[in-house]
């Protein structure tokens, strides 16, 4: 169901960050709306059962754990989530939004998964707008940017998962697939993932900055 009128937001993602420690899971038992915008697609199959979102202070991964997420939460899609009875924690600095994980589990936050859950949870706007990636150098990045789109340029390739350096196979042989480690003119490094059944997993990675 989409939403002409969204409920107004009670906090920021901002906020909700200052409340969750690393490693413990907090569920949250207030009725806390936040208001928030879709920043991740699944249509390369880079992103699995799970997409992002911002608002204007920090960005979140939502645990949906459903498939084909982009048919139906479309990049730019505005949405409330309804947060009371949701679980909150940290994935490589990653604030996520779902259902609590099990005692035995290694993870703090869980999917969603069911139909019920997700439709209690996530509220669909009419609008869609563009989000527009932030600019940033490495070494602006932040736990706090973690979730947020966000574009970074004058980037040089210097290391790859993606080459058997045994064959003697050189960077301007590397594709997205797998770890590539980049550098700016700084000298600071950044780590790319990307999944090896991506669309565009095997495409290569340019050599130029």
């Amino acid at each position: 169901i989409l939403h002409s009128e969204l409920p107004a937001a009670t906090t920021t993602i901002a906020r909700l960050r200052a409340k969750v420690r690393e490693g413990q899971s907090l569920v949250v038992d207030e009725d806390i709306v936040i208001r928030c915008r879709v920043t991740s697609s699944d249509s390369d199959n880079n992103f699995l059962r799970s997409m992002t979102a911002e608002d204007d202070s920090g960005g979140v991964e939502i645990m949906v754990g459903e498939r084909k997420l982009h048919t139906t939460y479309p990049e730019g899609l505005e949405l409330a989530l309804h947060l009371k009875g949701c679980a909150l924690g940290y994935r490589y600095e990653v604030l996520q939004v779902g259902s609590k994980a099990d005692s035995y589990s290694s993870y703090d936050v869980d999917y969603l998964s069911t139909k019920v859950n997700i439709d209690r949870v996530i509220e669909r706007g009419h609008n869609v707008e563009p989000v527009t990636p932030q600019q940033s150098y490495i070494a602006e990045l932040s736990g706090d940017r973690c979730g947020v789109l966000t574009t970074i340029n004058d980037l040089r390739l210097i290391e790859s998962t993606s080459i058997d350096t045994l064959q003697h196979e050189t960077l301007e042989y590397a594709s997205w697939r797998g770890y590539a480690l980049f550098t700016d003119r700084s000298n600071d490094t950044l780590m790319v993932y990307t999944r090896e059944d991506a669309a565009y997993a095997n495409e290569q990675i340019p050599s130029d900055r």
